[in-house]
């Protein structure tokens, strides 16, 4: 099995399975992080950075969504790469929060992409609010709500296939 992993935390939360699959000869482990001192036995580890950092000008809500779409733009070039150099993965597996698998499902239609979401903010019941220090405005719920930007347009899968079209 080809197995596609990113995490810009390498390996993050897929360091059992990633570590397993490794030292298994009929499984191919490709994983795209920006880490760079660490190594597991039997994974391909590609590395990649941003090309630039987030603009001053941009809105202080999208932010963490301009990183995140900075970080999607250089995973999906690594990706192409790699379909273009024949690996089609047989399943993804990625963390959402920074981004990274955005634009994964327009390089690899035809792949599972397996999403870690590991928070969704909210104003109430989670982690706002309880802490004196970081009191409730009126630009909270907002900039909550902008936080969850990736979250919601990943849950669209269906592939544009932009990114294969005009290669």
């Amino acid at each position: 099995m080809k197995v596609l992993c990113v995490h810009q935390n390498f390996p993050g939360q897929y360091l059992h399975l990633a570590r397993y699959l490794g030292t298994q000869s009929e499984h191919q482990v490709v994983f795209i992080t920006q880490r760079q001192d660490v190594e597991l036995p039997g994974v391909r580890k590609i590395v990649y950075k941003p090309r630039r950092t987030i603009s001053p000008q941009v809105h202080h809500y999208l932010r963490e969504s301009e990183a995140a779409v900075l970080n999607a733009q250089e995973v999906a070039r690594i990706a192409l790469d790699l379909r273009k150099a024949g690996f089609i993965p047989d399943v993804m597996l990625g963390h959402n929060g920074w981004g990274e698998i955005w634009y994964l499902k327009d390089i690899f239609p035809e792949a599972p992409l397996i999403g870690y979401f590991e928070f969704f903010y909210r104003m109430l019941g989670a982690d706002v609010g309880f802490d004196p220090a970081d009191p409730i405005t009126p630009d909270t719920a907002p900039r909550l709500r902008t936080k969850n930007l990736g979250h919601l347009f990943t849950h669209d899968t269906e592939p544009t296939r932009v990114w294969r079209e005009s290669q």
